[in-house]
This record gives C-alpha cells, sequence and structure tokens, in this order.
C-alpha cells in the first residue's frame, strides 16, 4: 500500500473473512490505516488488542446502524455482516433489510461499499470458468438474498456516483473455517467420495482474501484522489488456476492418516430435483451440498487480478494446491478413529 490513511468501515469484524481483515491490517504500518468496526452487542466480542490504536470499535448493528459507524473522513465501507445459515427459520430477508438500511444511512464521505458475496449467485453449477458477465440464477434462500442484495447496493452505488465491487467467491478456507475443511475430513472419515473427482473449483485462502480486500479498497480511494471515474462491478474471487475434488479430499485424508474414499456418490440431478420437492430440510442441506461438491464450481477470476493492482495479482497467480496443502496442515489436526 502507498504511504496514506486508508479508513475503513468494517461490518461483520467477528466472522471468519473480518478476522481476517484485521488480522492482515494489523500487519501494516499503523499510520497508513483507520478502522471503524461494527460489533452486535458487547465490544468485547472483538479481540483487537494488536490494532487497538487503529481500530475503533463501535457497538451496534446494522438494523440502526449508528451515527458514530462512519467517519467524517472519506473512506470505504467493506460489507462482510451476512446472515449464512437460517438458525431461527425466519429466513435471509435480514441480509436485504441491512443493505437498504446502509445505504440510507451511508453518508457523503463513503466513497464506495465492497460486499462479500458469493459465486451461488450464478445457481448451482456445474461451472466451468464462468465469468462475471454470466445470467444470474440462484437457486437457494440465500443465493437469492446475496443477489437481492448486490442490487441494492449496485443501484444506490450508481445513484450516487461511488464504487460498489461485488465480491464473489466460492470456497474460502484458513483459519476459522467451519465449512470447506471439515466438510472434506468428515467425507474422508466415511469413507465417501462425491462424483468422480475430477470436479474442480474456486478456493482462496481466506487471509489472501483480506488481503486482495485491503487492496480494492485502496484502489478506491486512490481513484478517488485521482479524480477516476469510481469502480462498478462483480467480480469473481480466486486463484487464477483451480483445483480439483480429488486431490483436496487427498490431501485432507492424508492429514487425517484415513484413506482415500473408494466409495463414490453419483451425481445425479434428476434425482436431486425429485428430491428437494420433499418437505424435509435436512434432506434439502444434503442436497445443496451434494450439488455443491459433485459439480465444477470454478470461476475466471482475471478480472480481479487486474483490479487487486501488482501485489493482489501476485497472490492470486500462486499454486492453488500448495496454498491449500499449507491450510490443511496449519487448520486439520483430527485423528483417525482406531478400531479396537
Amino acid at each position: 500500500m502507498v504511504n496514506k490513511t486508508l479508513r475503513l468501515v468494517l461490518l461483520g469484524a467477528t466472522g471468519f473473512v473480518g478476522s481476517a481483515v484485521l488480522r492482515r491490517a494489523a500487519e501494516k504500518p499503523q499510520e497508513n490505516f483507520q478502522i471503524t468496526a461494527l460489533v452486535r452487542g458487547d465490544k468485547t466480542r472483538l479481540n483487537a488488542s494488536k490494532t487497538a490504536e487503529t481500530v475503533e470499535v463501535v457497538e451496534g448493528s446494522l438494523q440502526e446502524p449508528p451515527s458514530s459507524l462512519f467517519p467524517r473522513e472519506p473512506h470505504v465501507v467493506v460489507h462482510l455482516a451476512n446472515k449464512n445459515v437460517d438458525k431461527d427459520g425466519s429466513g435471509f430477508s435480514e441480509n436485504e433489510k441491512n443493505a437498504k438500511n446502509l445505504v440510507e444511512k451511508m453518508p457523503s464521505s463513503t466513497l464506495g461499499i465492497i460486499y462479500s458475496s458469493s459465486l451461488s449467485v450464478y445457481g448451482q453449477g456445474p461451472h466451468q470458468g464462468i465469468t462475471e458477465d454470466a445470467p444470474l440464477q440462484p437457486k437457494t434462500p440465500l443465493a437469492v438474498s446475496r443477489v437481492n442484495v448486490e442490487h441494492i447496493i449496485g443501484e444506490a452505488m450508481e445513484k450516487e456516483n461511488k464504487s460498489a465491487l461485488l465480491l464473489r467467491p466460492r470456497f474460502i478456507l484458513g483459519k476459522g473455517d467451519r465449512a470447506t475443511l471439515p466438510l472434506l475430513a468428515g467425507l474422508c472419515r466415511k469413507n465417501i467420495r462425491v462424483g468422480s473427482g475430477r470436479q474442480k473449483f474456486s478456493i482462496i485462502d481466506v487471509d489472501h482474501y483480506a488481503e486482495i480486500i485491503l487492496h480494492l479498497a485502496d484502489n478506491i480511494i486512490e481513484r478517488n484522489k485521482n479524480n477516476r471515474a469510481p469502480l462498478r462491478s462483480p467480480l469473481n474471487v480466486s486463484y487464477l488456476e483451480p483445483v480439483s475434488f480429488q486431490k483436496m479430499q487427498e490431501a485432507v485424508c492424508r492429514q487425517t492418516g484415513l484413506k482415500n474414499p473408494r466409495l463414490s456418490v453419483p451425481v445425479n440431478q434428476s434425482l436431486y430435483n425429485t428430491l428437494k420437492k420433499l418437505p424435509v430440510s435436512r434432506l434439502k442441506k444434503t442436497i445443496t451440498v451434494l450439488e455443491l461438491t459433485g459439480y465444477s464450481q470454478y470461476a475466471d477470476s482475471s478480472a480481479l487480478a487486474h483490479e487487486a493492482g501488482d501485489k493482489g495479482k501476485i497472490l492470486l497467480q500462486q499454486d492453488p494446491m500448495a496454498v491449500f496443502n499449507r491450510i490443511v496442515k496449519e487448520n486439520i489436526t483430527l485423528k483417525p478413529v482406531t478400531k479396537k
């Protein structure tokens, strides 16, 4: 980053990606950035000891964004505060309501919004090198809410002539991952492989994702200082090359001391469509996982490499399998069950 102050309003600071943004920001010179982090409830939930001088914690929620959330100086909002799991059965409409509240409360000093969406906005797949101009065909309630939030933010920023970057990752891995790595480890324990294993996926290390977000925010502020046009674009997020399901699962099984699965669960979309009609929520979730892992889910991220600058491009050019192997070794400590 250049020697100037990067001011961010961070929404979702205690989450998986938000925590990574704070970790990466903590590595920067303190005079170069300032973060205002919104925390729902008690501010002690955010362990910002390493960034105490550069992180201001504001208690509240997007249901009623506090006025103290937005600094008077030019800043970029990083919106990571999505409801991703419907634990209370109320659905995901609060994502859309919160987005509307955000853009309504946004002051003139906000230069733009970076929103963490998902590759799921294109549908369940298969996706093989899909680009940002592909039609949006969300199939799950969560994906529908993400599309709606993208529209709310995009339209508001266009009206105000401000930047809107809509980030679409598929699999985010690394420290704090409670989804992808546990799923792969579970399949290893059950001796199950989904599909042929040749299906390929887009992945990104959560810390590299956070670094990309910081580069993009820096880009927005730099463009504003130089009176250049705002950035308004969806961006697929991943390393430039995909990885295969088989290699990913082999790495996880090897780390846990388990054998590579021999039982293959075939992909059958006709059967999936039939089973989805049954009023069983757990079954629908299982089918969604099978679709997610049984089909190729990788995107063309060359547009992101262009917008993230030279340092961001270097991150995305890394060997994704080498990154995945490192993440597995650093984050999986499961041991196989020994039969007596």
